[in-house]
């Protein structure tokens, strides 16, 4: 891919919990890393649950490869951040394990 086609930058965040004082789980999100990426909507869908219209865009994001991000054992509770919108990342794919790109899988959260 080149770079011109890598327009969207963006945060990823991994999460992390910590209790309060009441002991509760609180889980906060910490910086893993920032990427230039190009954000690709797949699916855009409006839906009713439980009396209430519900909203849902999936898509996929493509970026230059990261090392630890593909094989991270928490990559699916990690979240891309780009301006005020936050991406639930669902699955990583490095296509062809060639460690060039990778292909993010995303819900809109």
């Amino acid at each position: 891919m080149r770079a011109g086609e890598y327009r969207n930058y963006g945060e990823i965040q991994q999460p992390a919990e910590t209790f309060d004082a009441n002991g509760e789980l609180i889980t906060t999100y910490i910086h893993f890393a920032y990427a230039w990426a190009s954000i690709e909507p797949l699916i855009g869908r409006e839906y009713w649950s439980a009396r209430q219209t519900v909203a849902e865009t999936t898509g996929k994001i493509r970026l230059r490869y990261i090392p630890g991000l593909a094989n991270a054992k928490e990559n699916k509770k990690m979240i891309y951040v780009y301006g005020n919108k936050t991406y639930d990342i669902e699955a990583v794919i490095d296509p062809e394990n060639k460690h060039i790109e990778l292909v993010l899988l995303v819900k809109e959260s």
